[in-house]
């Protein structure tokens, strides 16, 4: 066989952790399917690349990492010996949990790689409205108008934070997206796309009617959008005054949706105002039956469960069932298939440390600060460009609020959305120019 011809081993593993990273970030939230197997292979080639181990080892993600599993098998076994009955609950949680690691191999195949980085976010918004557009109701589309709740192929209140995820970027990213001209065809082309992603993205946002969601963007995206354009450093990446005509284009589309669709949107606000007033008065007893009002029950009993056992908490798999021998009546939610017990807090921070107590809540907290300093070390150090660095901090912030409110990092679509996050965001601790800086 000619030499050359067939390509080494390593360079197999390098072709398919980029491809299936690629994949990963399209099918995201398009298919549940493709993202597992894109998750699998380029989580395979990472540890078959035999130039990666030697750098992870030494990094100290990697640290995090081996204490937190040993803390989630620990708490497991413990867990399983006192609720026997919750054995397979435990192992697929635990396992669940150890799968938000997933960010690191994705963050070795990006390594801080801006035309990866770029292609894994386009990727991922194609799949979004794409499958968005699956389950869409056209003529809705067509007029502007929101009639029902909804996620589309998504949970609902987890599209709303993947959408204002997307309104986000594409507002952050105007003066690059239009930082270069091509011929008139080309450019008309991508501002039909651009402009069909955010009036989309948009669409999705309001559909949710998701307060959580439209609180988080209305804290985050000002924030983001502040440090872009406002936040005045020595710097400068891109020119961001030929692009001022397009971001009052975009804020228009986005505004103008919004304000088609205001009577929705202060009827879903208005809703819940005579459940908040009660809380704020003190009267907590016999509240009314709504989302607010069944938050405030599950979140004052998990309140009680963290404090019974606030160093080590309860297991990683165990707040199903702590609910469900609560004996409560309170924490029963009616849902389309019949009444049933509650599943989780409807708050991540509480959830943590409900299962894993303060120990592994620091454990957590820690790898999250690790992910965000190495963000601010690399722009400081010139590798991350100032719209990445206020499109990251921008979304972390979202999911910071969000997670106030809803638990789903255990499910496919989030794990997505914080593997995609933490992993553009860490891979600049890889970058190949990051060790000169250190």
């Amino acid at each position: 066989m000619v030499a050359g011809v067939i390509a080494p081993p390593v360079q197999y593993a390098n072709y398919t952790g980029v491809t299936a990273a690629l994949a990963f970030a399209f099918f995201a939230w398009l298919s549940p399917a493709g993202t597992n197997i894109a998750l699998a292979a380029f989580s395979l080639a990472f540890l078959l690349n035999p130039s990666a181990w030697p750098v992870f080892r030494r990094d100290p993600m990697f640290g995090l990492f081996a204490a937190f599993a040993i803390y989630v098998a620990i708490g497991a076994y413990f867990a399983i010996d006192e609720f026997p009955e919750t054995r397979k609950l435990q192992i697929r949680d635990a396992s669940n949990w150890l799968k938000l690691f997933a960010f690191l191999p994705l963050a070795w195949w990006l390594r801080g790689d801006l035309r990866r980085i770029h292609w894994t976010l386009i990727l991922a918004t194609g799949g979004l409205l794409i499958g968005m557009l699956w389950k869409a109701d056209w003529s809705n589309l067509y007029h502007m108008t929101v009639a029902e709740r909804t996620g589309f192929k998504l949970r609902i209140i987890f599209s709303g934070l993947v959408s204002a995820s997307a309104i986000l970027g594409l507002l952050i990213y105007t003066p690059r997206i239009w930082s270069t001209r091509t011929s008139p065809l080309n450019d008309l082309f991508r501002l039909a796309c651009w402009l069909a992603a955010l009036y989309l993205s948009s669409f999705m946002l309001i559909s949710s009617k998701s307060r959580g969601a439209w609180l988080a963007a209305l804290i985050a995206v000002p924030s983001a959008l502040g440090i872009h354009y406002f936040w005045k450093t020595k710097r400068t990446d891109l020119q961001l005054g030929k692009s001022v005509p397009f971001m009052l284009l975009a804020l228009g589309v986005v505004v103008g949706l919004f304000a088609l669709n205001h009577g929705e949107i202060r009827t879903r606000i208005d809703q819940e105002n005579a459940v908040v007033s009660s809380i704020l008065q003190g009267e907590n007893q016999h509240l009314p039956r709504t989302s607010i009002g069944y938050r405030h029950d599950i979140q004052k009993f998990g309140l009680q469960k963290y404090l019974d056992r606030p160093w080590f908490g309860w297991g990683p798999g165990s707040t199903e069932h702590l609910v469900e021998i609560s004996g409560q009546p309170e924490l029963i939610h009616p849902q389309a298939k019949g009444a049933a017990w509650m599943d989780h807090f409807h708050n991540t921070y509480l959830e943590i440390l409900v299962r894993f107590g303060l120990l592994g809540a620091l454990v957590l907290a820690a790898t999250v600060l690790l992910v965000i300093k190495n963000v601010w070390h690399s722009y400081k150090t010139g590798i991350l460009p100032k719209d990445h660095f206020a499109f990251l901090a921008g979304c972390f912030i979202l999911l910071a609020v969000w997670s106030l409110f809803d638990f789903r990092i255990l499910h496919g679509d989030c794990r997505a959305y914080w593997i995609l996050l933490a992993g553009i965001a860490y891979s600049f601790a890889w970058h190949p120019d990051a060790a000169r800086h250190d």
